[in-house]
């Protein structure tokens, strides 16, 4: 009653006035309410806390799902599998040899033995490739001549045919094709028979003698004026035919310097032809690029003003070297020796729907580093001139499919990286003496 009383007896301001204090007051009264006030904002804390956590699992939830699908469709074309691999219900399902990444752009590169490929005992070489006929299969190879170690390659260079029972190898001297200076060969056998090979030189150079005991070496050699060159030849084993290339224009990006040809012949006998040039701003740059000619003779014109792989401000050496270039049933494809930052280390592969536009995949397409079945695992210091051996080829659409073997040039030793000419001793030899390296792939 006295409560009551003075409840009803107070004007609403003093009740206002009265709750205020009495909520910042610490009588009994006021502790009551304030618990009552601490209770509700706690649950109103606990309730927040409560709807966040779901809202939290719920985002997570839509998350999960979400990256499921993602996983689960990471195609939608064969061009999202690199050209290398077909999409299956949202999965790439890659080409056996090119099945080292769920992306289909790393070779699937098996052991094989370290005796494969081109190694002769006293002569250096820088890789090449193989084709067959006449029973045996037959390769073109960079060698360097008078016991010289890479390093020479620009005067001692010189193309040489070797023969094995396998495309595989391993691989024996038969014949030097054309003597230095000659380097960087590919060979192709066209439809009607006959065999192509290119190469960069052709022009009479002296060679440098490494080994005390030589005599001079100047071999019979046709002079070519352009960096680019081509012979045809109704067989292996020659005689070759020989021309010069020709451009009918550069671009700013691809201006000049056109080197390390990679032909691809089309049915009807018109030419594409990947190269590697440099741009015309008075940079070193080694960037990689396309041409076309309607005929084998005729000149080249580019495909595109823009290198394969777009230049970027970092890469003091430019983008890319020593492209192979082929065409599969799905569209163009190129493996090259990445330059990147600096070209250790490096192995890019680009792949094309029309021979234009490009895309180069961010990662190594293979390793530096080598497992063989007969001995230790090799850390290489170069593994450059990429080129591939091929089961399938359909004459009538002139695709090659099913690669079966890779082709390297490579070095061992850190030497292989600085200046060690001579070969004539044996700590020489064991720093830059290069070979030609042969892997399986996976089938």
């Amino acid at each position: 009653a006295v409560g009551h009383s003075r409840k009803s007896t107070r004007g609403p301001a003093q009740r206002q006035r009265s709750g205020w204090l009495q909520l910042s007051g610490s009588g009994p009264e006021v502790k009551s309410c304030s618990h009552l006030i601490q209770w509700e904002v706690t649950s109103e804390l606990h309730r927040n806390t409560h709807r966040k956590l779901v809202m939290r699992a719920f985002i997570l939830v839509l998350a999960a799902a979400f990256s499921s699908a993602l996983a689960a469709a990471n195609c939608s074309t064969a061009f999202d599998c690199s050209l290398a691999g077909d999409c299956v219900n949202g999965q790439c399902v890659c080409d056996a040899a090119f099945s080292g990444s769920p992306e289909c752009d790393v070779l699937k590169i098996v052991p094989g033995t370290k005796s494969s490929g081109y190694h002769n005992a006293t002569f250096a070489s820088w890789g090449g490739n193989v084709v067959y006929a006449e029973g045996r299969y037959h390769g073109f190879f960079a060698q360097m001549s008078d016991h010289c170690s890479l390093h020479y390659w620009g005067s001692n260079s010189e193309v040489v045919r070797v023969e094995g029972d396998s495309a595989q190898g391993p691989f024996r001297y038969a014949q030097t094709v054309i003597a230095p200076f000659a380097h960087n060969p590919t060979v192709r056998q066209l439809l009607d028979g006959r065999f192509v090979l290119f190469i960069i030189g052709g022009s009479a150079t002296q060679p440098v003698h490494c080994n005390a005991t030589s005599t001079p070496n100047r071999r019979a050699r046709r002079d070519l004026a352009s960096d680019i060159a081509f012979g045809v030849s109704s067989s292996v084993r020659g005689p070759w035919t020989w021309h010069q290339v020709n451009f009918t224009a550069g671009s700013a990006m691809l201006a000049g310097g056109f080197t390390n040809p990679s032909p691809y012949f089309f049915p009807n006998g018109s030419v594409m032809l990947a190269f590697q040039a440099q741009p015309g701003h008075g940079k070193s740059w080694e960037l990689v690029g396309t041409a076309f000619a309607p005929a084998l003779g005729e000149p080249f014109r580019l495909l595109s003003s823009q290198p394969v792989t777009p230049e970027e401000w970092w890469c003091v050496a430019g983008q890319d070297e020593d492209p192979f270039l082929w065409r599969s049933s799905r569209g163009f494809h190129i493996i090259m020796h990445g330059m990147c930052p600096t070209g250790v280390m490096q192995a890019h592969y680009a792949f094309s729907q029309d021979g234009i536009s490009w895309k180069t995949s961010k990662r190594q397409t293979y390793s530096y580093r080598v497992e063989f079945n007969d001995t230790s695992p090799v850390l290489y210091a170069r593994v450059e001139r990429p080129q591939l051996f091929f089961a399938r080829f359909d004459t009538v659409n002139g695709t090659y499919d099913e690669p079966r073997f890779l082709y390297n040039g490579v070095c061992e030793a850190a030497g292989c990286l600085f200046q060690a000419p001579h070969m004539h001793t044996k700590a020489a030899s064991r720093s830059a003496m290069s070979y030609s390296l042969v892997r399986p792939l996976a089938f």
